[in-house]
């Protein structure tokens, strides 16, 4: 995989952690917080052309973090899938460990002392996203949260999703070993993805839902070479600028398409039919990201890119930033705490990626190597 394709896919990263920032900002405004629950709410025109148009995807915070499922599937499978490199699993478990932990435990002490600093509150001046942050502050809480796998308070809620990461990043072996020996049947792997979470949707089980996802990444690796193929004969097309740009367009429909389902009248109970279009959507924008010589040069751009660097970051303190602001700043002026939202998680975020998350890296392979040389000898010594 070139350096040019990773920066792209590191950039798309980006991309989506500022797509849920946005996302989380605006729901500090009554009515988009109560239309994004599915609830009853007086829709202005504003809010109608937000929620049901293709300016959803500015602020499409959900799909957003498919696509982060996704991308963790492909990006985490390839090194172990790369030919004429051994992959070393003795150092991969600690070192994975360490850098998703870390900076998860950093960013729960930071929203801890937020919370503490302003008391979270609900009541009719606060919207209704707002409001449901509002429970008593508990380091039992807190701990609990750090642990990622046993549950979760609503002090820092996007952690929701690192605990599908942290059992994905477990089973990684499991996915890769499988998703190989059936890459010849991808069509049936995808089917069954589709068949677990539609399962996991319908009993109410997280993991049955949203782990196969990762799969869908992993499989990607798989038929890496035959997507490039793919891509070098739509390169090789007779006007390849337009397939690609109709592969982007119908992608970015497709991941947004529940709530153009919604608009049509579609029954809240029956949305998650629209899942396997909005994962599609998510697989056909990583393939346009990785493979279109276009999509590379943007997402490669040096802001982009930066923005790919701070998107752990950004993703785990953005939140407590948003919910700060939103009970300082409501109801007086909520799109205010909208706007100062933006560029404040993004300084924080930058500041907490320099002193947490840049050193956890290079903890975390210190880790990795050293967890690798003592069970090397251990296994010598037994032959």
């Amino acid at each position: 995989m070139s350096t040019t394709r990773l920066a792209s896919l590191d950039g798309l990263r980006g991309v989506a952690a500022v797509v849920v920032l946005v996302h989380h900002s605006l729901l500090l405004i009554p009515q988009l917080s109560l239309v994004n629950a599915f609830r009853p709410a007086n829709e202005s025109p504003l809010v109608w052309l937000l929620t049901y148009t293709p300016l959803r995807i500015f602020w499409a915070g959900s799909e957003a973090v498919l696509v982060f499922f996704v991308l963790s599937g492909m990006v985490l499978a390839l090194p172990a899938l790369r030919v004429g490199k051994s992959f070393d699993w003795r150092a991969y478990y600690p070192a994975r460990i360490v850098r998703l932990y870390l900076p998860v435990v950093a960013a729960i002490m930071l929203a801890f002392v937020f919370a503490w600093l302003v008391p979270r509150r609900s009541g009719p001046d606060v919207s209704y996203w707002l409001g449901s942050h509002a429970e008593p502050l508990s380091v039992a809480a807190a701990a609990k949260d750090a642990l990622l796998l046993i549950g979760r308070s609503n002090l820092v809620t996007p952690l929701w999703s690192l605990k599908y990461e942290v059992i994905f990043s477990l089973f990684l072996p499991v996915y890769v070993f499988v998703l190989w020996r059936f890459r010849r049947h991808w069509v049936a792997a995808t089917v069954l993805v589709f068949v677990a979470m539609f399962a996991g949707t319908a009993v109410g089980n997280g993991s049955v839902k949203y782990l196969p996802i990762f799969a869908i990444g992993v499989l990607l690796a798989v038929k890496f070479k035959e997507l490039r193929g793919l891509a070098e004969r739509i390169d090789g097309s007779r006007r390849p600028v337009m397939v690609w740009r109709l592969v982007a367009v119908l992608s970015v429909v497709a991941l947004c398409s529940t709530w153009y389902g919604a608009a049509l009248g579609v029954p809240v109970d029956w949305l998650d039919a629209f899942l396997p279009l909005v994962l599609a959507g998510a697989t056909g924008l990583i393939f346009v990201v990785a493979f279109s010589s276009r999509a590379q040069r943007f997402f490669s751009l040096p802001t982009v890119t930066w923005l790919g660097t701070i998107s752990f970051s950004l993703y785990l303190v953005h939140e407590p930033i948003i919910v700060t602001l939103g009970l300082l700043l409501s109801p007086a002026a909520p799109w205010l705490a909208v706007t100062l939202s933006w560029p404040i998680s993004l300084i924080v975020a930058w500041g907490f990626y320099v002193t947490v998350e840049r050193r956890s890296h290079k903890l975390a392979k210190v880790v990795g190597r050293v967890a690798a040389e003592r069970l090397r000898p251990a296994e010598s010594a037994q032959v």
